[in-house]
Formats: C-alpha cells, sequence, structure tokens
C-alpha cells in the first residue's frame, strides 16, 4: 500500500515443465511392426504480475494489470512421431472498475483486455493423419475484449446476476495453417482459402496448407452473455428452499 488508496501488487514465479513420452503405435491385424518412441521435452520460463488499484471511496476502484503466462510444449498423443510442440506464451493487459452500490446491494464490475500470444498451440488435422487431431503452433493470436458484470439483490432473498463478453479474437500470423476440406475436394495451396470442395460430400476429407492469418481462432465466440436468479425461500429454523434460473 503506497498510500491508503493506492495499492499494488507484484509477483515472481520461475517454472519448469518436464514432459516424458513412452508410447507404442500397434497396427492391429496388419503384421506391420510395432514402433515405439521414447522421448522427453522440457521448458523454462518466467512468469510474472504486475498490478495497481486506485480505491475511489469505500466501495469503488479502479485497477490496471499486466500478466504473463506460459503453457509448455508437448507431444500430439494421436500422432507420436510428431516434433513436439514449442511452449505458448501469453502477454495480458486489462484495465477495469470494481464498484458497489446502494448500500452493496448492486454489484457492478466492467473489464477491458488484450492478450497478445506467441507459439499458439492449436488443433488441426494434420495430411495422412486420417481423422485424428494433432497440435500444432500458430505464429500469433491477438484477443480483444470487454467484459460487464454485474449481481444485485433488489429485494430480501433475491439475487439476479448476470454477464456478457465481447470478444474479438483472431490468427494475427499463421502461415502453414492447415485446412479441412470434405471430399471430393481439391487442394490450391497458398492463401486464406487453398482449397475448395468440388461437389456433393462422398465421405472423408483432404488437408491443404494456406495462411488463416487475420480469421478468428475457434472456440472465440464475438458476444457470450448469461443471465440469471436466485430465490432463497426461508422456512423457518435452519432450512431454506433456492429456486434458481438461468
Amino acid at each position: 500500500a503506497f498510500t491508503p488508496t493506492t495499492h499494488v501488487t507484484g509477483g515472481l514465479r520461475f517454472m519448469r515443465d518436464e514432459r516424458d513420452l513412452d508410447a507404442q503405435q500397434v497396427f492391429l491385424g496388419t503384421g506391420a511392426p510395432t514402433l515405439t518412441r521414447n522421448d522427453s521435452v522440457a521448458a523454462e520460463e518466467f512468469t510474472y504480475r504486475l498490478a495497481i488499484r486506485q480505491d475511489i471511496g469505500d466501495n469503488h476502484n479502479i485497477y490496471a494489470s499486466y500478466n504473463r503466462g506460459f503453457k509448455s510444449g508437448t507431444f500430439s498423443m494421436s500422432a507420436i512421431f510428431n516434433d513436439p510442440v514449442t511452449p505458448q506464451t501469453i502477454d495480458a493487459y486489462e484495465i477495469g472498475l470494481k464498484s458497489e452500490l446502494y448500500e452493496s446491494s448492486l454489484r457492478f464490475n466492467l473489464a477491458a483486455f488484450r492478450y497478445e500470444i506467441d507459439d499458439y498451440q492449436v488443433r488441426a488435422v494434420a495430411p495422412g493423419a486420417g481423422a485424428n487431431a494433432v497440435l500444432l503452433n500458430a505464429a500469433e493470436v491477438e484477443v480483444t475484449g470487454l467484459e460487464i458484470e454485474f449481481e444485485a439483490a433488489p429485494i430480501d432473498g433475491l439475487n439476479i446476476f448476470g454477464y456478457a463478453t465481447f470478444l474479438n479474437s483472431e490468427f494475427t500470423d499463421f502461415p502453414q495453417a492447415l485446412f479441412t476440406y470434405p471430399n471430393p475436394s481439391t487442394c490450391t495451396p497458398g492463401g486464406p482459402t487453398p482449397g475448395s470442395s468440388t461437389g456433393s460430400p462422398t465421405g472423408g476429407s483432404s488437408t491443404c496448407i494456406g495462411d488463416a492469418s487475420g480469421n478468428d481462432t475457434p472456440l472465440a465466440p464475438e458476444l457470450a452473455a448469461s443471465l440469471g436468479g436466485t430465490y432463497t425461500l426461508y422456512t423457518g429454523g435452519e432450512t431454506e428452499l433456492r429456486f434458481t434460473a438461468l
């Protein structure tokens, strides 16, 4: 606490992560020899955090933070002879507001954030791998977003809560991405659309190599929201009934 209303938090961590692989690939019913791989991968990284919080009155504060995160490299368990992916790192920036209003009957939080991710680990289907997913690294990903959260207790026993997140998450550098197209299909390597389907699906797929820079990342919707409430009915003594809707 630099002053009664100004608080700074800092942290530093050193991590060493080791992964050992002892795997076999068996070709059932083909007479082919069983293949084995014994390998290991290790990574070391410093991660850290710096945050500052400024209190505004007794029930409000604004803050800013920077965090460095780390995810170690690992093997693709469905493609054991692939090289392991390299470690993924993230620089996360956030500013926000936390507040309580109306004698703490309303809590309102607001946060804006930006993530810069290097060597983003992503799943894909590699050529010749059939339907098996493999891991690979995208060069860079950038994420920007805004999150709003509230919780209110307008009357005794009733609690209403909700949040909304607006997100923009895209590959900013991914030149050797794998695109999958249902068969029949053809590949035209390079560019943001390195292939196309050429007729009604007949089963199977083809994998083409192209540039996914500028594409959205998977599982990152532009809008996610939730709204719900809980009503607590006190029935006397130490018992109660809770009714929740989402």
